[in-house]
């Protein structure tokens, strides 16, 4: 296995770096998964929201099943199917985005969000976790590095441009001391 894994190394460390010519800034969110710099919106289709009410049925059934009976055992196999059906659904569609993205671009730009401190938000965290941010950039980053393309996380302070209340594009002038 060593002498397999260290060629499939060696033939991904072969992979020519691409001179940056097209660049696009990602902005991940709920309403779209993510926003473009030019403007384009991919929507998300909330797998999880979706089948929410089929796996809470599901859930009922298996908690008013006897613990060690062959109908719990049962029970307990449709639960764990409908959660991989969900997350087989969620990988394909965040595998098809990022495919679209390192295709589209040589420099993609993410926000660095915190996502496990946004997770704190009891509001917002099935929807976060749905969305699966993390997930999508590390399949972005996974693929562009197979083509050779660089992606970016940048601090996420001051990316936003409008204003929150009136939707008016606000330009920060930042200066970075160095």
């Amino acid at each position: 296995m060593g002498h397999w894994y260290a060629i499939l190394v060696s033939e991904m460390e072969d992979v020519p770096q691409v001179g940056p010519e097209v660049a696009i800034g990602i902005d991940v969110g709920l309403k779209n998964v993510v926003t473009l710099s030019d403007g384009t919106a991919i929507q998300y289709l909330r797998y999880y929201v979706q089948s929410e009410k089929k796996l809470a049925v599901a859930q009922r059934n298996l908690s008013r099943k006897k613990k060690g009976s062959a109908n719990r055992r049962k029970a307990k196999a449709k639960v764990a199917k409908l959660h991989q059906k969900i997350q087989h659904h969620r990988d394909e569609f965040l595998h098809q985005v990022s495919r679209k993205l390192v295709d589209s671009a040589d420099l993609i730009v993410f926000e660095n969000l915190n996502i496990s401190g946004m997770l704190k938000n009891h509001h917002l965290a099935k929807h976060i976790q749905d969305h699966a941010w993390g997930k999508l950039i590390q399949f972005t980053q996974s693929k562009a590095a197979k083509a050779g393309k660089v992606v970016e996380l940048v601090d996420a302070r001051y990316t936003s441009q409008k204003c929150s209340k009136c939707g008016i594009l606000v330009h920060h002038n930042i200066s970075f001391a160095t």
